[in-house]
């Protein structure tokens, strides 16, 4: 429902079998990370919301943690991949889906660490909410800033450019955050991806 006033509402019914499963599979740390910001249970007969919360309790925060060095590496290692695959698609004309992934996936990777370079400047408990909402409040002003050059116009030329410089803007997060977190960062994993490029 969308109000004169432009405020918007979602109703969305859903079932006791998928609030269990979503119990099960441990997604309640991503509802847990909405909680609070306009999310709230209206029907819930069978008290599936309370065992949902306790759940996201025992869990933890989901994505806004910090990482552990396995979490760490992995994005790395799949943010780097990813690259080399981006500037593969973008050489053979795939320009659609080689901003796709520099776009949407890659940036994805790149908010992670983003709100990972924030908790290792500013405490662990520092709110980054989640899926970007509010970034430009609670990220610092150099990473909002290096933002405007990571996404491009529909045009080859721009769409490398942005390649560009979503790779250098993560790995300067990357590498801060490692430091930080006394992590590894993996090197070769950008060497190489950057020798393909």
């Amino acid at each position: 429902v969308v109000f004169d006033d432009g405020i918007d509402l979602d109703l969305v019914p859903v079932t006791t079998a998928r609030l269990r499963h979503w119990v099960d599979m441990g997604m309640a740390e991503d509802l847990s990370a909405s909680d609070g910001r306009g999310y709230r249970v209206l029907v819930d007969k069978e008290d599936m919301a309370n065992r949902l919360a306790e759940r996201a309790c025992t869990t933890g925060s989901g994505k806004a943690d910090l990482p552990d060095r396995v979490q760490f590496a992995e994005t790395v290692r799949d943010f780097w991949y990813q690259a080399g695959r981006c500037a593969k698609l973008i050489a053979r004309g795939d320009l659609w889906t080689g901003r796709a992934c520099c776009d949407v996936y890659m940036k994805r990777l790149l908010l992670r660490v983003l709100a990972w370079q924030t908790k290792v400047r500013h405490g662990e408990d520092t709110e980054t909410w989640y899926e970007g909402r509010n970034l430009e409040r609670w990220a610092d002003a150099d990473q909002v800033e290096g933002l405007g050059d990571t996404f491009s116009r529909y045009d080859k030329d721009d769409a490398i450019r942005a390649l560009f410089a979503t790779m250098a803007q993560f790995s300067t997060a990357a590498r801060e955050t490692a430091d930080g977190l006394g992590f590894r960062y993996l090197d070769e994993a950008e060497k190489a991806a950057t020798a393909t490029i």
